[in-house]
């Protein structure tokens, strides 16, 4: 997949008029890159059966991760509290409940 970029580089390079010598040293590095992914391209298309029987993917598969992605945010937002509302210490808090509720797991210190 990522020597796909090679053709769109190398017509970037030539539009830019880029000199012989770096676009030789370009074309030898996409050269030994190619060499180098080869051995795993060959390999992987021998290995693509295995992976055959996955269908492939739709739209109508992805309703069911969009809605419990929905349903993550919505509980996220809910539970996430306004800045006003946050008590942020324990004398706050029993400052404004006026008494120890059962809440109250924290030490007043």
């Amino acid at each position: 997949m990522a020597l796909l970029i090679l053709p769109a580089h190398l017509t970037s390079r030539a539009w830019a008029k880029v000199g012989r010598t770096a676009f030789t040293r370009r074309a030898a590095a996409s050269t030994l890159a190619v060499a180098g992914v080869l051995p795993l391209v060959l390999f992987s298309r021998s290995q693509a059966e295995q992976v055959s029987w996955i269908p492939a993917l739709t739209w109508h598969m992805m309703i069911g991760p969009a809605v419990l992605i929905a349903i993550g945010r919505l509980g996220a937002y809910l539970d996430s509290a306004p800045a006003e509302n946050v008590i942020h210490t324990a004398q706050e808090h029993h400052r404004r409940c006026g008494r120890m509720s059962s809440c109250c797991f924290v030490s007043l210190t």
